[in-house]
């Protein structure tokens, strides 16, 4: 009942009113964020109150977050993680950061933290192997979290700043933290982003990736290659699948398919 009023609403507000923005509110710690209307992720959120159910269940029941921490959130998108993870973290002194290049997406991102108080350090870079400038291809409002740095969209684009993660690192004076998590969502683009993150990865016993395969070729990057960096961290890999269930990754019929899969990666669970 609860959904089919939520879902009643959303129709009302887009429309029949014909707002632009919405604001959804979750499920989860009471958390509240201003969406686009017409966004999957927002419109999830208004009409469920959730967002990728399985992976943020999985996350409150396995993330132990310490004085010390530190999550790195890449590609937060509207900050969907990053709140989840600050109100993981409670009164624990955890550093979160929030990765967001796309201009729209930071001023969301920027404005939800700020709304439901969280300690979140929200920057409007992209994470690369390289320092300097880069264009990021952008899709519809229909789903704002499919922009990519790989040339996979034509509908815009805008030139955004890149930073290796291990230089930001040594930059923000992370050199005593734990890189308790790194959670990558950025369209295929993953691999290269963590080309810049080696030291840092080294230490980071939690990562949490999507695989985008389809998204990696048609970039003319190799989907292998992110395959051997994370069997070359060891630890164990697991797929989430959208139910819940933990399956082994059979990295074979991932790199051959279409499919993109969220991937668990982790050598200490805590």
């Amino acid at each position: 009942m609860a959904n089919a009023l939520r879902s009643a609403a959303y129709v009302l507000q887009r429309f029949v009113l014909q707002r632009s923005y919405l604001t959804a509110r979750a499920d989860v710690f009471d958390l509240s964020f201003r969406v686009r209307a017409e966004d999957v992720v927002g419109r999830h959120i208004y009409k469920y109150g959730l967002h990728e159910p399985a992976m943020t269940r999985w996350l409150q029941q396995n993330l132990s977050l310490q004085d010390g921490d530190v999550v790195i959130d890449i590609g937060a998108n509207i900050g969907w993680y990053s709140l989840l993870c600050s109100r993981l973290a409670g009164a624990r002194d955890v550093a979160i950061v929030a990765f967001e290049p796309d201009p729209l997406n930071h001023e969301l991102l920027a404005g939800n933290v700020q709304r439901n108080q969280a300690a979140v350090v929200c920057e409007a870079l992209a994470l690369a192997d390289s320092n300097g400038a880069a264009t990021l291809h952008q899709h519809s409002h229909s789903n704002r979290g499919r922009h990519s740095l790989l040339p996979i969209n034509a509908v815009g684009s805008t030139e955004i700043q890149t930073q290796r993660l291990d230089d930001y690192w040594a930059s923000r004076g992370f050199s005593d933290r734990v890189p308790r998590l790194i959670k990558i969502d950025i369209e295929g683009f993953e691999l290269m982003a963590l080309r810049g993150a080696t030291d840092t990865l080294a230490r980071c016993p939690l990562l949490i990736i999507e695989f985008s395969p389809s998204y990696m070729r048609k970039g003319d990057l190799d989907p292998a290659e992110l395959r051997d960096l994370l069997l070359a961290r060891g630890g164990q890999i697991e797929q989430l699948r959208p139910d819940g269930e933990r399956v082994p990754v059979d990295f074979a019929a991932l790199i051959d398919g279409d499919r993109q899969a969220d991937l668990i990666c982790h050598t200490d669970l805590r």
